[in-house]
């Protein structure tokens, strides 16, 4: 795995990332088209992370910021079932006036299966498509309660119908 970026704070307090990668994998795979076999998968991704507002004073609580961030990765479909995914998600930190412990979340996630993949028979639909909303929030500077929800569209790419799933995670600081 290998990256190269960028990572800086603007004039106005915003800092911004900016990633480009490629891994490479060294094993032997089976090619999915049944063309034989393949040494090594080479896959790229970008990343990007920007603070894109950052209040405090009365307005709102001392250290409120909103974060978002883009995803975007791409691998040869003849080796990888899921040859291109995107994602991008927005963050806000001390969402609530007074309470900056606790974040809001939305963010989206797409995964495309590679022609190969189809024609092969893993997979039915072309892609899954996934929405997620989440609230944590501070119980004791020990305890934190994250509520969850997720909306995925062709959940696994096989037929499936479109799933809602609710979850609760519980942080412990020891």
């Amino acid at each position: 795995i290998a990256e190269a970026g960028v990572r800086r704070t603007t004039a106005s307090g915003r800092l911004r990332r900016a990633g480009l990668g490629i891994t490479h994998h060294t094993g032997t795979f089976d090619r999915l088209d049944g063309v034989g076999t393949e040494e090594g998968a080479t896959s790229y991704y970008l990343v990007v992370d920007q603070h894109l507002e950052r209040q405090s004073g009365p307005v709102r609580t001392s250290g409120s910021t909103i974060d978002g961030f883009l995803q975007l990765a791409y691998t040869d479909d003849q080796l990888s079932p899921v040859d291109l995914h995107a994602g991008a998600g927005i963050v806000w930190n001390g969402f609530l006036f007074g309470r900056n412990a606790d974040s809001f979340g939305l963010m989206g996630t797409y995964v495309h299966f590679g022609d190969a993949a189809r024609r092969a028979g893993a997979f039915v639909e072309s892609h899954e498509l996934a929405w997620e909303l989440f609230y944590r929030f501070e119980v004791t500077p020990w305890l934190h309660l994250k509520p969850d929800l997720q909306y995925i569209v062709h959940p696994g790419g096989v037929g499936n119908s479109d799933a809602f799933v609710g979850t609760l995670r519980v942080e412990l600081t020891l």
